[in-house]
């Protein structure tokens, strides 16, 4: 009885250790799949550099079967396809692992079917206690022909830069010493320096730090790097080669890499935009204006012309000569608010043209002539240099003689004692523009922002409709009006026309 019960234990005992081993050996087969499947090579060796089992992509590698290599030294192997391997040498991963007892990386040359590859060799050390021996895992990973490899990255920077080069906004990068490291080609374009120029520049070429900055910008972003605050876009004033300002939006990113702080800008040149708000806020002052002007000449146009031909009534029948100076004087400054009247009428409504085709250069002298027919006009001297070519553009004729006239007229005011005025004309490829220049008092930087608004004037009887009104021409030919001053040098007119 007690020999049956034996047994039965024995048995039992058995089934367990048979059951412990098939979930050994489905463990196993599982850890091979595993290995078997992963595509990087992996091989364990001993301290003695005995190979003790490799996966297939180590096999295949070596083209040979698991009982050929298995017992075999791993470095007698490498050599045989073109990897090295000298066990006493300090780059031997093996050697390395062991004596650190921590994870290895080496990178090593491959030779084989006359090409040069990279290859890593990352050796783990495993220690599973006092009574098993130590051995290595060692991974394998290829990194392919060195010469496809470069040829590869050298494709991605050509499509880098040429990405980097077809868009509109200038992008610039810097390190955190301010040099400038990355310039493309629409930065040029819009500082007007080649990239050779600038880079490693301090940004301060193209941003000086009393218009942006970025000293104290980095700086601070260094103090508190997890602020966002830095890539909100900013607008500053930035400066070209020839020492021009003018104002640019930017949008500021951040990266990190190993050795430096790269910081990369997006910079839009705003000159334009700016100058198109501008225009709008200027087109609705006119037109709220507009509305006010046009309902007061109409409630005072009759009255005036009432007084106006009273008054003509009254100096005709003055019965002493005191009478008549003090009716002069009404029926002078009727005259006066009437001719005042007929430039508000002109202000208020819309400008309707009466389109030909005309040359410029006609046009201009035929102003010139009739300036030089006025008795005044001989203290003035007319220069002109007109484009040789015919600058025949449509046009309403009669309208920019109004306008050239004005801008003659206050030239001359400008010069009280008499002097040069210029009047140039240039054709483009889309447009052609005329300039009248004088060398009179100039313009206060003050006044020559606001000297296109209506009743805007620095003189003592202007109306300030004139230059109001020649804008508006201008502007209905779908052109532009600008002033450029200085005080003590004089003042340059330019008209910009569209040819069509």
């Amino acid at each position: 009885m007690e020999q049956s019960e034996n047994i039965s234990i024995l048995k039992s005992k058995i089934q367990e250790l048979e059951a412990e081993i098939k979930r050994a050996k489905n463990k196993e087969e599982l850890f091979l799949s595993i290995l078997n499947s992963i595509s990087e090579e992996i091989v364990f060796i001993d301290a003695e550099y005995n190979i003790l089992d490799a996966n297939k992509a180590f096999l295949d590698s070596l083209a040979l079967a698991k009982n050929e290599v298995i017992g075999n030294k791993c470095y007698e192997l490498l050599s045989k396809i073109g990897r090295p391997c000298d066990k006493d040498s300090e780059l031997c991963p093996l050697k390395l692992a062991l004596s650190s007892n921590k994870k290895v990386e080496v990178s090593l040359p491959q030779r084989g079917q006359g090409l040069r590859e990279q290859y890593v060799r990352i050796a783990y050390p495993i220690n599973l206690g006092p009574s098993i021996n130590s051995f290595i895992v060692e991974i394998h990973r290829n990194y392919g022909d060195m010469s496809t490899l470069i040829k590869a990255l050298q494709q991605t920077e050509q499509k880098f830069f040429s990405i980097l080069n077809s868009v509109s906004e200038a992008i610039i990068s810097i390190n955190q010493d301010h040099e400038i490291i990355l310039f493309n080609r629409a930065a040029e374009k819009i500082f007007g320096y080649k990239s050779h120029e600038v880079l490693g520049q301090n940004l301060s070429i193209i941003i000086p730090p009393q218009y942006g900055d970025h000293y104290r910008f980095i700086r601070k972003f260094f103090e508190k790097p997890e602020q966002k605050s830095m890539f909100k876009n900013i607008t500053v004033t930035a400066l070209k080669k020839g020492g021009q300002e003018f104002p640019v939006e930017i949008g500021i990113s951040y990266l990190q890499t190993e050795d430096e702080h790269i910081f990369t800008a997006i910079i839009r040149d705003i000159s334009e935009k700016l100058d198109t708000e501008k225009r709008l806020l200027q087109n609705e002052r006119f037109a709220a204006i507009g509305k006010t002007v046009a309902h007061v000449v109409h409630e005072l146009k009759t009255p005036l012309m009432i007084i106006g031909g009273l008054s003509q009534q009254l100096l005709r029948s003055a019965p002493d000569s005191t009478t008549q100076k003090k009716l002069d004087i009404i029926c002078e400054e009727v005259a006066r608010l009437e001719r005042l009247l007929i430039d508000l009428g002109d202000f208020t409504k819309e400008q309707t043209l009466v389109l030909r085709r005309a040359d410029i250069n006609d046009i201009i002298q035929d102003v010139i002539g009739m300036m030089i027919a006025l008795p005044s006009s001989q203290r003035y001297h007319f220069v002109t240099k007109l484009c040789k070519s015919d600058v025949v553009i449509q046009c309403d004729p009669d309208k920019l003689k109004q306008v050239l006239i004005n801008i003659v007229v206050n030239a001359m005011e400008a010069m009280q004692e008499g002097g040069e005025i210029e009047i140039i004309s240039k054709r483009f490829s889309d447009h052609v523009e005329i300039a009248i220049r004088d060398y009179g008092i100039g313009i206060k930087e003050e006044d020559l922002a606001n000297i296109f608004e209506p009743f805007y004037t620095t003189r003592e009887r202007g109306t300030g409709l004139g230059l109001s009104i020649s804008y508006k021409i201008v502007q209905a030919h779908c052109g532009e009006l600008k002033a450029q001053s200085k005080l003590g040098e004089g003042t340059i007119f330019t008209i910009s026309l569209p040819i069509r």
